[in-house]
């Protein structure tokens, strides 16, 4: 690493900053599931998953940057703490529980990422889990070398 912190970007990941540069809105790099499951979720422990995830894998660390000469660069962060956010519809019946879920799974696979901000690992949970779902995404192409 440089001793400015920030390091060149791989040929993949400049075709990605371009990219992003014409459409900061796109989804269509995304990866993403889905995961339904009976029971409470322990949200702390979803969120050291996701965390230990990336300690392994590096790349889920990474943001972009652009030095004061208007250089692109790639950082790694410290540490990655997955977002959590929370939709709770366990007051819903069942039929209306699907259709809702599958509305916020939707949104959400089309919300974009900012690659300067970092944080290619989130999660969208139900916390009571009564026929809850589990939206991960993360691991977006950019984020190769």
């Amino acid at each position: 690493m440089p001793a400015d912190g920030g390091a060149p970007l791989s040929h993949a990941q400049q075709r990605q900053w371009f990219l992003w540069q014409l459409d900061r809105e796109s989804s269509a790099y995304h990866l993403s599931s889905a995961l339904r499951w009976r029971g409470a979720l322990d949200v702390p422990a979803l969120i050291r998953s996701f965390g230990q995830l990336a300690d392994r894998h590096l790349q889920l660390k990474v943001r972009f940057g652009v030095k004061p000469d208007g250089s692109v660069c790639q950082y790694v962060d410290e540490a990655c703490i997955p977002t959590v956010e929370q939709a709770d519809v366990h007051d819903l019946k069942a039929e209306a529980q699907t259709v809702r879920v599958q509305q916020l799974v939707q949104q959400w696979q089309q919300t974009p990422f900012d690659l300067e901000a970092g944080a290619a690992v989130a999660c969208r949970a139900d916390p009571a889990g009564r026929r809850g779902a589990c939206a991960g995404r993360g691991g977006a192409p950019h984020h190769c070398r």
